[in-house]
């Protein structure tokens, strides 16, 4: 069996192929690793274009779950049951939770920081990577004591920086633990870079 499992989620508009080349370079790294990515239920492009998600995304301004008119997140729901639904079947085989471990990638790295908050074991970690928060009033974090690690370059237009603090804030609010590394990444800010990969290792390997 593998001393740990860790499950990917892709960014808007990927797929599971996105994440393999990250799979493969973090396995360098974390050996006797088994990396399992996770596709996005949603289709948000349609029939002629299809674009793979989680949910229907949110105006970057408009993420705040206390917002007078907080973002609907349409498909969010089924993209978490299908997060849990996954962790649950590993548990169910004999994996213990504490050697599951989330990674994801902007809207991914949303739905990692969202199933953990909201699956009741404690998990091994949460890594994002350009994530945010993404819940909806009737969901209830649990206070597992799994901890969330949010990279976030501070030059990120896509997901502004100050989301990855609104996240530390929520999470640490639940009673989990919470750590926001700011990047000085101003070359294509919202995507991966190997330097947060080899911290994410590091951190993953060390739990």
């Amino acid at each position: 069996m593998a001393d740990r499992i860790i499950l990917m989620f892709h960014g808007l508009g990927g797929d599971q192929k996105t994440m393999l080349p990250i799979g493969e370079y973090c396995g360098q790294h974390l050996t006797n690793t088994r990396f399992l990515p996770i596709e996005g239920p949603i289709n948000l492009g349609g029939s002629t274009s299809p674009c793979l998600g989680w949910f229907e995304p949110p105006h970057d301004n408009d993420r705040a779950l206390d917002s007078l008119t907080p973002p609907k997140l349409n498909g969010l729901h089924d993209s978490l049951a299908l997060a849990h639904k996954t962790i649950t079947e590993l548990v169910d085989q004999g994996v213990d939770p504490l050697t599951i471990h989330l990674l994801g990638h902007s809207q991914g790295g949303a739905i990692a920081i969202s199933a953990g908050l909201t699956y009741p074991e404690k998990l091994g970690s949460v890594c994002a990577i350009a994530g945010y928060l993404a819940l909806t009033r009737d969901m209830l974090p649990y206070a597992t004591g799994t901890n969330y690690y949010l990279h976030h370059s501070e030059h990120d237009e896509n997901v502004g920086f100050r989301w990855a603090h609104y996240a530390k804030s929520f999470v640490e609010s639940t009673g989990n633990s919470r750590t926001v590394y700011p990047w000085d990444k101003r070359d294509d800010p919202h995507s991966i870079n190997v330097e947060q990969l080899d911290a994410i290792c590091s951190t993953i390997f060390e739990s």
